[in-house]
């Protein structure tokens, strides 16, 4: 939608978000948090790259973007420079929502009808709640009998840019094959280019992957088949994932409701096996070999001592051995590389991690494909440990408090305890003296500068947030 109105000329991404709410921002002090978000420019938004990562709707009964996130946006936190770091923010989105509104003279969801949903025959997408069958999915619940729905009533109801959109895998579809197509009726030539295009490369550095407007531009797997764009939602249980091949005319969306999938997450790696399939059969281009590296073995001292589990402050991981080989695993990924001497590896081909350097005796450095290096320390299980074992399983929030997950999941890796949000990527929890444990994770993870504890059986405190086991 934001595109579009770029199109017709009445939107430009390249001006800052006060040009077109003056009365939001107008009596905002200097360097406050609300003159900051208003100097952001609508691209960076656009593109996650606001510096902002922080989502109301999840958290307060009463948000309503279109009345009251102004008020939120007081007290927001600028975690980084905008352009330097992608962040998914929720608030980010609302807000260009009500520019869009602002700018079109239409209600939000009447805009997202009359410009995206109507034109393209997706009759089963909306961002108003709906009770028909055809949005069935929409009313999964788990087996606990508080559902979420039951307990912040109306809440559906709500219009919310970021949140409250709905859809089937067939509107979906018709959505990616509209961006695909040579003469896409969404947009111009060059708006079309827009999502497809890297953000200004004095980004690049920045970005993993890289980043244009909305759309992820990179999948290592894919780049055999040219330029790669993808793009995720989250909500509550639902997860979806479109997978776009601009260059090839091919496109992936794959979507669950379902807890289970969410655990193994799934669906990402689903979607590349398919258009691998699709570009080797229906296009007749088969996956590259990988080029042949000379690996060096690994003398067996140094394959014992490299084994073992590792954590850094983008996840925990397992790592193996073989007689040439290194096989990293975590809950986001798991690679082969190759031993090419002095304990240091490479990918064969592309992958999430380009290679790694063991340092004797207890760090493994992972080089990821863009440069940027990740540098886990050995961990061991410890008396300390067994208490939060104990406490594995889905815990689920008990109240609604600000900035809070929806739920959290506390398990085993490696004979360590682990806890992982909404994402599913599983940081290292470190038991303090005092009873509570720290979280080994940095600024990408919303469980960054939260500590844990479990006053009771059955609870878990987020920092001031308290989650109940979904038993």
């Amino acid at each position: 939608m934001a595109l579009r109105l770029a199109d017709e000329g009445r939107l430009d991404l390249d001006r800052p978000v006060a040009d077109y709410l003056p009365e939001w921002f107008a009596q905002a002090q200097t360097s406050s948090p609300l003159e900051r978000v208003g100097r952001l420019k609508l691209r960076l938004i656009l593109g996650h790259l606001s510096g902002i990562s922080v989502t109301y709707f999840l958290d307060y009964p009463d948000y309503d973007p279109f009345r009251n996130l102004r008020t939120y946006l007081a007290d927001v936190n600028l975690k980084h420079p905008p352009g330097t770091k992608y962040l998914r923010s929720g608030a980010m989105i609302d807000l260009l929502g009500v520019v869009l509104q602002s700018v079109s003279g239409q209600p939000f969801a009447t805009l997202a009808e009359a410009s995206v949903f109507g034109p393209l025959g997706m009759d089963a997408s909306s961002f108003r709640y709906q009770d028909s069958p055809r949005f069935a999915s929409l009313r999964y619940k788990s087996a606990a009998p508080d559902s979420y729905a039951t307990r912040v009533p109306g809440f559906r109801e709500a219009v919310v840019p970021c949140g409250s959109m709905q859809s089937s895998l067939h509107d979906l579809a018709i959505f990616g094959s509209t961006l695909l197509g040579p003469g896409a009726p969404l947009l111009s030539p060059a708006g079309r280019d827009a999502l497809f295009t890297p953000q200004d490369a004095s980004m690049a550095k920045h970005l993993d992957p890289p980043a244009g407007c909305v759309w992820r531009l990179s999948l290592p797997e894919l780049a055999y088949l040219g330029r790669v764009a993808w793009y995720s939602g989250k909500f509550f249980s639902h997860r979806c994932f479109i997978v776009l091949l601009p260059d090839r005319g091919l496109g992936a969306v794959c979507a669950t409701n379902a807890w289970s999938i969410i655990d193994r997450e799934t669906l990402l790696p689903m979607a590349v096996e398919v258009l691998k399939a699709q570009a080797r059969e229906g296009l007749g281009i088969p996956e590259p070999k990988a080029p042949r590296l000379s690996p060096v073995p690994l003398g067996a001292n140094l394959r014992a001592k490299i084994r073992g589990t590792y954590a850094s402050t983008r996840g925990v991981y397992q790592v193996d051995t073989g007689p040439t080989s290194l096989r990293v695993a975590s809950s986001a990924l798991d690679v082969v590389l190759v031993h090419t001497g002095g304990g240091r590896f490479r990918a064969v081909g592309e992958g999430p991690v380009a290679s790694a350097v063991y340092a004797d005796p207890d760090t493994l450095s992972l080089v990821l494909p863009n440069g940027v290096q990740i540098e886990a320390l050995r961990a061991l299980p410890g008396r300390t440990h067994q208490a939060w074992l104990q406490r594995r399983g889905i815990y689920r929030l008990a109240t609604l408090t600000s900035n809070s997950l929806y739920a959290v999941a506390l398990d085993s890796f490696g004979g360590l305890p682990v806890i992982s949000g909404d994402d599913g990527v599983q940081f290292l929890i470190e038991p303090r003296p005092d009873g509570r444990a720290d979280i080994r994770c940095d600024e990408s993870s919303r469980l960054f500068g939260r500590d844990i504890a479990a006053p009771e059986p059955g609870v878990l405190r987020l920092g001031e947030v308290t989650y109940r086991l979904n038993r």
